[in-house]
């Protein structure tokens, strides 16, 4: 007998499945043919002692991410996120993402080709001018200081002089150990550069794009961070910069400890939980509250949108699928919200994007996105 999404959903939660069970349960959460039986089962309150505190949008998605997180290949964690995920414990039932005036899932987008999703790749440029070509699979002795291991760039305590830039493409990713121990994260058309060795009295790197870091503490050693005309200064703390020259702001986002933001002498303290964020002529930045989960998604492999236009998604997906988005005149002020894994192919995220106002044509690496 052919087990229904419920029980499936039961075992799940259990930790019962078998291998073959999991397969299953993987394509029930795949197919848009059971999109109505998932609401009926969110709506129902489906193991309420499992869902106490949560909310109607919380249930309709993560618990979706967890079980593809099983299924699709992994990006490492930060560590505050184990916190996150400590609270949520399983969160939803249903698909990615929701349009915000309607559901209608059973559309397919008019797509030509398969975009992969991005991979862990970056260009490390040395002191010497010299380049070299990094991947997720890299085990090797790179410079003295310097090497690579099990895919990540890490350097070790020297006197050396000299800076290195760590470029990341669009379609990639790179976690790189800087020489204080500090982690950070770049994203797709994404840069640092920093010093082989923190020897003066601050540790200084710029950034272009955007990166999370992890700051080890030193209180005789500031860290920070400089973004165009922004400066961030730290003293151990998680956070994330994003800084692209097409998004028309720099927002940081605290995540823990404490962070000053600055521009032109104006100082700006956060608190974890805030955001502060500059737009080209302010020099005060406007400090609002963030949706930390949101700004990190990417740094656990998935998109997340909470009321997102489409435009400032396309160019998320521009970065990561390395694709070139047209606009031949859409509805660019529609909203969506919702999560999904960045590691499926961009068709899915399309199908998953489209209803009844929206449609996309995929020729190569053009993403043209119409009205329907």
């Amino acid at each position: 007998m052919q087990p229904t999404l419920e029980d499936l959903l039961a075992k799940y939660l259990a930790n019962e499945l078998t291998e073959q069970e999991c397969d299953a349960l993987y394509g029930f959460l795949r197919s848009p043919v059971h999109q109505g039986e998932l609401e009926q089962l969110i709506d129902a309150g489906f193991r309420d002692d499992v869902f106490t505190g949560l909310s109607d949008r919380s249930r309709g998605d993560i618990l979706f991410g967890r079980i593809m997180e099983t299924a699709q290949p992994k990006v490492r964690r930060m560590q505050w996120w184990k916190y996150a995920a400590a609270a949520a414990v399983i969160i939803g039932l249903a698909t990615g993402i929701y349009h915000w005036s309607s559901l209608n899932s059973n559309r397919q987008p008019d797509v030509a080709a398969v975009v992969k999703p991005g991979s862990s790749k970056a260009l490390l440029t040395l002191a010497d001018g010299s380049v070299v070509e990094l991947d997720s699979a890299g085990r090797r002795v790179i410079g003295k200081g310097v090497r690579q291991q099990n895919g990540q760039l890490v350097y070790d305590h020297s006197m050396e002089t000299g800076y290195n830039t760590l470029t990341v493409p669009r379609g990639g990713q790179f976690e790189v150990t800087l020489p204080d121990g500090s982690h950070a994260w770049l994203n797709s058309a994404s840069s640092l550069r920093y010093p082989v060795a923190f020897n003066g009295k601050e540790r200084v790197v710029e950034l272009q794009g955007q990166g999370y870091f992890e700051i080890t503490k030193d209180q005789n050693q500031p860290f920070k961070v400089l973004v165009n005309d922004v400066a961030v200064d730290v003293l151990g703390t998680s956070f994330d910069i994003m800084a692209y020259a097409n998004e028309h702001q720099v927002s940081t986002t605290l995540v823990t400890g404490a962070v000053r933001v600055s521009r032109g002498g104006v100082f700006t303290l956060l608190r974890p939980g805030r955001q502060a964020v500059f737009t080209a002529s302010a020099a005060q930045a406007q400090v609002q509250e963030a949706d930390v989960e949101q700004v990190t998604a990417w740094t656990t492999g998935f998109f997340e949108f909470t009321d997102t236009e489409l435009p400032v998604i396309m160019r998320q997906l521009e970065r990561w699928y390395d694709v070139e988005v047209v606009y031949k005149d859409a509805p660019l002020k529609e909203r969506f919200f919702g999560r999904t894994s960045r590691s499926l192919p961009v068709t899915e995220v399309l199908k998953m994007l489209e209803g009844d106002k929206i449609k996309f044509k995929l020729e190569g690496r053009t993403l043209t996105v119409m009205p329907r």
